[in-house]
């Protein structure tokens, strides 16, 4: 790959790290509200771009199913991550800089010496995702969750954690943005996921999955939700299912709550009435995922 030193912060083969917001990175297409834009030959990145910041980030990214396009390091970094870039195209450049340069360029010190731009995939069909889920092997389907820290969050359990994938409600934040991708430790571009919009208006994406042999298991706080037993635990992970949270603060939406097949609660001491939807989704996979 070429290494290409850079001195001029103006130079117009920066202009993608330059004060660069996600609505930037996003462009005309919008996966996240279904808003089409026609592939072309000669667009690199037909469905946007997405920015990974700093050397954990990189690593997962280069192991990605995530096109790069460029790198932005300085030289103390480049001689850090030699067989990173050994994984990247020939022709994808490797843009060198002085610290101090780059601190004026991007704006944020966040990065720490090392940035990425790749393009976004081709956004995945719920259809596609529903066939990773098998027993011990479970979806992660969040309702909802707008917190980028959270959705950044669930997508590290789930890598970390043996689930098979995760589907966002269409009012969901996106995984891509780079907080989301900051916390999820890279995770965000290798975890499968899908929109539930692909299977129409929500919550139809839960009878989709029913009809599929998925046991849909909502954790909520629901006058009728059974507490998550190690008996119940281990009768889930014998079969396919989907782990269902809902949006920060409120939960679970009724009409998602009600189309589940179960309903359950994870056992909290006296006082305390819910978890952190990131950390709820962390217990739930460390229960129904297989060891």
């Amino acid at each position: 790959m070429p290494i290409v030193p850079v001195d001029d912060i103006t130079d117009p083969a920066l202009a993608d790290y330059r004060d660069v917001k996600d609505r930037q990175l996003l462009e005309a297409f919008s996966a996240a509200q279904g808003v089409p834009r026609p592939p072309h030959p000669a667009d690199p990145a037909p469905f946007g771009k997405l920015m990974a910041e700093g050397e954990v980030v990189f690593h997962v990214l280069v192991r990605s199913p995530c096109r790069v396009l460029s790198v932005l390091t300085t030289p103390t970094r480049l001689a850090t991550i030699g067989p990173a870039l050994a994984l990247l195209g020939e022709h994808v450049p490797i843009y060198v800089i002085d610290p101090r340069a780059m601190e004026s360029l991007v704006g944020f010190p966040l990065h720490r010496g090392l940035m990425a731009i790749a393009a976004r995939p081709a956004p995945t069909h719920i259809d596609d995702l529903l066939t990773r889920c098998t027993p011990g092997r479970p979806l992660l389907v969040l309702e909802d969750v707008f917190n980028h820290d959270n959705i950044g969050a669930a997508f590290r359990n789930c890598a970390a954690l043996g689930g098979a994938g995760i589907i966002l409600s269409s009012a969901a934040a996106d995984p891509y943005y780079r907080k989301a991708v900051r916390v999820s430790a890279g995770h965000a571009l290798r975890v499968p996921w899908a929109r539930s919009d692909t299977a129409g208006p929500w919550p139809a994406a839960l009878p989709r999955m029913q009809a599929r042999g998925i046991t849909v298991v909502a954790f909520t706080l629901s006058p009728d939700c059974q507490p998550l037993s190690d008996t119940l635990a281990a009768d889930l992970r014998a079969k396919p299912c989907a782990i269902l949270l809902g949006t920060e603060g409120p939960g679970l939406s009724p009409a998602a709550a009600a189309a589940a097949d179960l309903r359950v609660v994870i056992p909290m001491s006296p006082g305390v009435d819910s978890l952190n939807v990131a950390v709820a989704g962390a217990v739930a996979l460390h229960r129904l995922a297989a060891p």
